[in-house]
């Protein structure tokens, strides 16, 4: 029954500790899972050790491997938890020997002097040897953690005594069943192992602590009495091994007491050192005169805590401008700090630093980077900076470096007295000279030679609008407006030369005003005082009555920007100091669709659009830019100095991104372009009307080529115009001769690859430029009316075709076909009966046709357009808005419209996977249209896989793009619907290299 009670308690105990230490995931596994082995080859040896009889047997080699495990699982234990200090070590020593010696008299002695045989002897001796390897580790982790909370520490150690406690006492009285007590310490054992401290043991802070009075007298007490109380509990009786026994344990334990003597002594005399030099060290800086005297004792100071053999001390002073530092010792050539280098230095209000090498400081000094540099840093007096360095071998104890904190206190203290008595003497110097100003007319303000106020007179207060109190210790720059602190500056440098000089400045006041002054600037260079006085006499009332009769004159009245005159002076000025060489450009903006909100919101939120427009032109401006409004909603901007004609494109595309943000118009979200025409400052004979002619030139083009975008003059503009009116023509032969084509592309269920639908695509095949893609002609089609008969077509050609892959191919009856329709085609009366009537003349079933609208089309408040959706809805048709989230539509006004899908625009697809920003955009967009109760959300633009799998997460079912089969003419189409080519396999590649002339859409292309 015993043994039974022995495997079950340990096997339990074993299976327990593995099982927490797996759960709990330590940082160091190993010592639960060593005092798991440990215990059950414990348990097992007692069960076996009941079931076989006595010693020597197998039940003894479970038991003795049992007690390296448990030194092993202790010292794994305390790697990375205790601080492997001598002290702990040596207490630990002269308790394990104290308890080898009884060990040895009441274990092993006995033993060997019995008639025992020799195998009975080694393993009895054995015991005792496993007793103290498991009692040396354990004294060693007490002692270490003596004193801090580590509960994990406590019940190990708790365990492993009780444990051996009651193997000893079995041993010492032969009652193997006092043995027993190691189930209880199994108990602690599992809770040691379960504690949050077993796997995350703290760190290591702080130096090793004192040793308490009790524990080194009782320590010294075990050295000391051990032996004569052995000697008088088991006599010798003549024997010689006891007696060696006995006198060699007394010498080791006497010298290990002469080495814990020994090492207590050494820390106190350090101690007493540091102590020594830091009351030195006090008396050198109470002592000190100025900051340069504070720095030296504190770095003689250093280096004799340091005390370290070919240490070397540098002293760093801050120079005047504060903008480099200069280090040198007593052997080495001076040298300059820059400021990364100054930037290794320690908080001024820290005080001390230890950086270990390498680093910038170690390669400029010349320190090999194996040894540390100690830095004291001064608090910091303007943009110098006052250190010391101290370069040793080995880096400091914590103890030295505590030491070091308190001389860095000390320090700073020093100084804050030499402040102290700088600040008293400077007061004296300021109620004699607060005297001289108090009765000033103007403001009389006295700087010092880095420009910082010192003296500034009542009068001041009018005019920043701040007390002469406020101002004072503050830079007079500071004080300056920024466009004239240069003009400031200039001043100063002026009156350097002994004579007044004078100029007109601003000033910052207290409420965000200018002020202006006249402002007369004197050197002064006196015993007290090394700066200037400056005079300033107000003449703010004088510049705003100038600056409003030119403003008037020169301004528009709605924006305050420059007008027609003005921006033509301003121009002119520009070309003439230009000298025909460049360096300038005119840019003509002018919104896009302006009109439509003027008609649908009324001229006041026109005019309320212009303003807002106006702020954003100038945010994308310089200082230096000129901004005109020419009339209407054209506006015209001046570019001078620029570094390149770039430097005009540049402004263009910021312009751009600005402007197609959407604007808030009385609680409405407007969205709307902008044009940009740019003419470049360049050599020749043109005048002002010239350029701002090209300019004008430039802007039309920009609006031909779909809004929303810039184009630079250039002299090809105009037969750009003959070619266009050119294209115009052959248009409208190519649909009397059958030139245009309509091509396909495939709508693919994202989760299955399966196609559902197809989209028709216009093509151009023009007799001498070739396939041409939409982008080249729909926008010239829907300018000229020409998109009317060219929608029909495609219309009716996809309709014709769709009927027959429908009828053709198993599995596609239902299969859609997608067809975009123009706010051109919208707008005329006979859309429905046109629709009605190809629909009735296919075949089809209008279930299956889906008509695309581009949300730009859908304005609110049209509400022909919004009956004529309803009309075709009536169809039985389906109505989707394509490139949503382009346009400018509200949900609202979607919500009355008759639409039952979307086109996620090609925008956002293009971002995925993108940031959590831009994916949780695109899901936003599919719970909209679900939420507006839209059934179908499409996603354009697929043109790589990630894409793809990203849309897949996002919850979105239908997509469409490159990566999955790109346009195709109506040959191709059967491959697909019949499954020998399939979605981003193998025979999309070929379709691509076979049908690559369909593919000519780019992004940002219109399609049809």
């Amino acid at each position: 029954m015993l043994a039974g009670l022995w495997v079950l308690a340990g096997v339990g105990a074993a299976l327990a500790m593995v099982l927490m230490t797996r759960r709990s995931k330590p940082v160091d596994p190993l010592p639960g899972l060593l005092l798991a082995v440990s215990v059950a080859l414990i348990a097992v040896g007692h069960a076996v050790a009941l079931s076989g009889g006595a010693s020597p047997s197998y039940a003894d080699i479970p038991r003795l491997l049992a007690y390296p495990g448990l030194a092993a699982a202790v010292t794994a234990f305390q790697r990375d938890r205790i601080r492997h200090d001598q002290d702990s070590l040596l207490d630990a020593l002269i308790v394990t020997v104290a308890a080898a010696q009884a060990g040895w008299l009441s274990l092993i002695a006995p033993v060997l002097l019995s008639d025992s045989d020799a195998a009975t002897q080694v393993v009895a001796g054995s015991y005792p040897l496993g007793y103290l390897l498991v009692l040396f580790v354990a004294a060693r982790l007490a002692f270490a953690v003596a004193g801090s909370p580590d509960g994990a520490a406590r019940l190990l150690l708790a365990g492993l005594l009780t444990g051996i406690a009651a193997e000893v006492a079995a041993a010492l009285w032969d009652r193997p069943l006092i043995s027993l007590g190691w189930l209880p310490a199994f108990g602690l054992l599992v809770l040691a192992v379960r504690h949050p401290g077993m796997g995350r043991p703290a760190q290591i802070t702080g130096p090793a602590p004192l040793v308490t009075t009790r524990r080194f007298v009782g320590l010294l007490a075990l050295a000391c009495l051990a032996p004569p109380v052995l000697t008088l509990t088991h006599p010798t009786g003549g024997a010689a091994l006891k007696i060696a026994i006995v006198l060699g344990g007394a010498i080791i334990l006497f010298g290990l007491a002469l080495l814990r003597i020994g090492s207590l002594l050494s820390r106190l005399r350090l101690t007493l050192r540091r102590e020594h030099v830091l009351r030195a060290a006090t008396g050198a800086l109470v002592g000190a005169a100025d900051r340069v005297g504070v720095r030296d004792a504190a770095l003689d100071a250093a280096q004799e805590l340091l005390d370290q053999n070919g240490s070397r001390a540098w002293r760093v002073d801050g120079d005047p401008g504060g903008t480099v530092a200069h280090a040198s010792d007593d052997e080495e050539v001076a040298t300059f700090l820059d400021s990364s280098e100054l930037a290794a230095f320690p908080d001024p209000d820290e005080g001390v630093g230890v950086l270990p090498g390498p680093s910038l400081l170690h390669a400029t000094l010349g320190v090999p980077s194996t040894s540390s540099l100690v830095l004291l840093a001064l608090p910091a007096r303007g943009l110098g900076r006052e250190a010391g360095m101290v370069a040793v071998q080995a880096p400091p104890s914590h103890e030295t470096v505590e030491a070091l904190h308190a001389l860095a206190a000390t320090m700073k203290l020093a100084l804050e007295r030499l402040d102290i008595g700088q600040i008293m003497v400077e007061r004296r110097s300021e109620r004699r000279l607060r005297l001289m100003l108090r009765y000033a007319s103007d403001v009389i303000c006295i700087l010092d030679h880095d420009l910082t106020v010192v003296h500034v007179t009542p009068a001041v207060e009018p005019i920043v609008g701040m007390p002469a109190p406020e101002l004072l210790g503050m830079n007079w720059l500071d004080v300056v407006a920024d466009v004239d602190r240069a003009a400031a500056r200039d001043l100063v440098s002026l009156a350097q030369g002994g004579r007044p000089a004078r100029g007109e400045i601003r000033l910052n006041t207290e409420d965000g005003h200018i002020c202006h002054v006249d402002a007369v600037v004197t050197e002064v260079i006196d015993e007290d005082l090394m700066g200037f006085v400056i005079t300033c006499h107000d003449i703010t009332e004088r510049h705003q009555l100038e600056e409003q009769l030119t403003h008037q004159a020169f301004h528009d009245a709605l924006t305050g920007l420059a007008n027609r005159a003005l921006f033509r002076d301003r121009l002119g000025h520009a070309m003439a100091r230009s000298r025909g060489a460049g360096g300038y450009g005119v840019l003509f903006i002018d919104l896009d669709d302006f009109k439509n909100v003027n008609d649908s919101l009324g001229h006041a939120a026109g005019d309320t659009l212009l303003r807002e427009m106006t702020g954003r032109l100038r945010e994308c401006l310089r200082d230096g830019d000129t901004a005109a409004r020419l009339g209407g909603d054209e506006f015209a901007v001046l570019l001078e100095d620029v570094e390149g004609d770039e430097h005009c494109t540049d402004i263009a595309r910021r312009l751009l991104e600005a402007l197609a943000r959407p604007f808030d118009v009385g609680g409405t979200e407007v969205s709307t372009g902008a044009s940009i025409g740019i003419a470049l400052g360049h050599a020749g004979p043109l005048t002002p009307e010239d350029l701002m002619r090209n300019a004008d030139l430039a802007l039309y083009d920009a609006k031909r080529n779909g809004k929303n975008r810039f184009a630079v003059f250039a002299s090809t503009m105009h037969q750009t115009a003959l070619a266009r009116l050119s294209l115009t023509s052959d248009l409208r032969h190519a649909l009397e001769r059958d030139e245009l084509v309509v091509h396909y592309q495939p709508l693919v269920a994202l989760e299955s690859s399966k196609i559902i639908g197809l989209e028709a695509l216009v093509r151009w095949e023009h007799p001498d430029l070739g396939l041409l893609a939409p982008g080249q002609f729909i926008t010239l089609a829907e300018e000229t009316g020409l998109i009317v008969p060219l929608g029909a077509m495609v219309l009716r050609t996809a309709l014709r075709a769709a009927v027959g892959w429908q009828r053709g191919n198993t599995g596609h009856q239902d299969l859609r076909i997608a067809v975009n329709i123009s706010g051109r085609q919208l707008q005329e009366p006979s859309i429905v009966d046109e629709v009605r009537s190809i629909i009735r003349a296919s075949g089809i079933d209008p279930t299956t046709v889906v008509l695309e609208i581009t949300e730009s089309v859908l304005l609110p408040g049209d509400g022909v357009i919004v009956e004529r959706l309803n009309a075709l809805a009536e169809l039985g048709l389906h109505l989707y808005i394509d490139d949503f989230g382009t346009g400018y539509s509200s949900l609202s006004y979607l919500q009355t419209l008759p639409v039952n899908g979307l086109k996620l625009a090609q925008e956002f697809v293009e971002a995925l996977p993108g940031t959590d920003t831009e994916s949780g955009l695109v899901r936003t967009i599919k719970d909209l249209a679900e939420a507006l109760g839209l059934s179908a959300v499409v996603a354009e633009g697929i043109e790589r896989p990630e894409q793809w799998a990203s849309l897949l997460s996002l919850g979105y079912s239908v997509g469409q793009g490159f990566h999955l089969a790109v346009p195709m003419p109506a040959a191709r189409v059967p491959d697909f619907l019949s499954g020998l080519s399939r979605p981003g396999d193998g025979d999309w590649e070929r379709s691509v290299a076979l049908g690559a002339e369909s593919a000519l859409l780019t992004d940002g292309q219109p399609h049809h």
